[in-house]
């Protein structure tokens, strides 16, 4: 037993310094090559060369943090350096503190966090090749299970950085642009909610039903190519006119190897890059009419999307026999179906404009999905929100923002505890759905540095499921807190 504790420990130790290593050597070697020659030969009697060829008259006071930086400035003119060599390095930290007041499986507090790292290499001015785009993005994991997993016991997480702590590498991808831009094939490492089923409206809030719809989170392996998981995979994207774009994508069917545990233990620090699983397919239509910019108020946007997974898929309620899985005389063997798929609909909304800069305006937004109930817990989704900007005066950057969200639970789960109840007398709960409802404000301190309180509240944890803590169904939980966000 001390044998196995010593390695799970050796392993936590040195998962983060591989990825901290990956990402010295990335950065690292484009700094030696894009500025080591040019530093070196340099004559200058300034000990700061750097410094100096940033600002050549005398230091004075610490340079201030621009927001195009963050909170750590321009690193002595570094940062401005590798940007004119196609080079941008950006550092984010996201911290938050989340209690359950009221139900869930119990009354507790979390806190935790995510620090982003992202590189992006523009191939024209890094490489001389025209077209080229290189990104990279790590994530350092912080804090407990999270109030979901612990605490609440619901699908779609409370939070939208809830996720096993760990260091690993996200994406890793190389796009190719042609024909002015107007087609781009993308290569690597990918996350699918990067761009699809994506919308700017509801990116305001922290439950994750309104980041990559929960229903293909909840019905996809391991959740899909999204947060914390990428896959990989390709994706093409054409700008058809001003108006429509479209793209599609394929993904390995499974970002991580198959296993009972929690797919982040069985990809701990996401160097993965094996095709498993079978494939993963996506495509939509994107709709946004010209004149959709800050100047003509808030932005209309509309899409159309179709997902695809060739893979096999259990039935929830039947056996290979055709019996109810309640029924004591089940094999227990589901039966399985040949691929899965889905439908979706988005829309940003602009509601209403408001003053010349932007304070007032009142935008939207709607998704709709459906999937096939017999192999997806997750059958429906309806979500719904409006985001209000500077609704206070004197802060014209902030936003208010409230939203809706219904998932509704498969109807062969509902008939599987029905059968239960009818079979073997189990008559505790029978599976419906699970809402969230949601309010938030986030307040804009500086331009590298938010607060955003935040409550939630969350009707039929898990689609109405028995507690493991008690008799009946979860409680209904009201969730609360605060969440603070950094750019480096």
């Amino acid at each position: 037993m001390a044998r196995s504790n010593g390695l799970s420990s050796a392993r936590v130790i040195i998962r983060p310094i591989l990825i901290a290593q990956l990402s010295a050597l990335i950065v690292g070697g484009l700094l030696f090559h894009h500025l080591g020659t040019a530093r070196l030969s340099a004559q200058s009697p300034n000990p700061n060369p750097m410094a100096e060829a940033a600002n050549p008259a005398p230091e004075a006071a610490p340079e201030p943090a621009g927001p195009e930086f963050g909170v750590s400035g321009d690193w002595g003119g570094l940062r401005s350096d590798l940007a004119d060599q196609g080079i941008t390095i950006q550092l984010t930290q996201i911290g938050e503190v989340l209690g359950v007041a009221k139900g869930g499986l119990r009354r507790h507090a979390i806190a935790e966090g995510r620090l982003q790292g992202d590189l992006d290499i523009d191939g024209s001015k890094a490489f001389g090749w025209p077209g080229l785009m290189v990104h990279a993005q790590t994530w350092i994991l912080q804090g407990g299970q999270g109030p979901s997993r612990c605490c609440i016991g619901n699908i779609a997480t409370v939070s939208n950085i809830e996720a096993r702590p760990s260091a690993r590498l996200f994406t890793l991808w190389a796009q190719q642009s042609f024909l002015d831009d107007k087609l781009s094939l993308q290569l690597g490492k990918l996350a699918a909610d990067d761009e699809f089923a994506v919308s700017r409206t509801s990116a305001l809030f922290m439950n994750s039903a309104f980041g990559w719809p929960a229903f293909m989170g909840a019905n996809l392996p391991a959740g899909g190519p999204i947060f914390p998981l990428g896959a990989v995979g390709a994706r093409i994207k054409a700008e058809l006119s001003e108006d429509i774009t479209v793209l599609g994508a394929v993904f390995s069917g499974d970002p991580v190897k198959p296993g009972p545990d929690d797919p982040l233990v069985r990809q701990p620090d996401g160097l993965f890059f094996d095709w498993i699983g079978g494939n993963f397919s996506i495509a939509e239509f994107q709709y946004h009419p010209k004149g959709a910019d800050a100047a003509a108020g808030p932005a209309n946007n509309y899409s159309f999307g179709v997902w695809y997974h060739d893979a096999r898929f259990d039935d929830l309620r039947r056996d290979v026999s055709g019996r109810s899985l309640a029924d004591p005389l089940s094999s227990g063997i589901a039966r399985q179906h040949k691929g899965n798929w889905g439908v979706y609909v988005m829309t940003d909304i602009g509601l209403w404009q408001g003053l010349d800069d932007g304070t007032g305006d009142g935008s939207g937004f709607i998704t709709l999905g459906v999937e096939p109930g017999d192999r997806n817990q997750v059958a429906l989704m309806f979500s719904a929100g409006i985001n209000i900007k500077g609704l206070i005066p004197a802060r014209t950057d902030d936003v208010l923002g409230l939203a809706f969200s219904y998932l509704g639970m498969s109807r062969s789960l509902s008939d599987l505890d029905r059968d239960d109840c009818r079979l073997n007398n189990a008559c505790i709960t029978r599976r419906d759905h699970e809402t969230v409802i949601e309010l938030t404000y986030l307040a804009a301190i500086t331009p590298w540095w938010s607060l955003q309180p935040n409550l939630q509240y969350v009707i039929h944890p898990g689609g109405h499921v028995p507690s493991p803590t008690g008799p009946g169904a979860i409680p209904d939980a009201m969730v609360g807190g605060l969440r603070t966000s950094f750019k480096l």
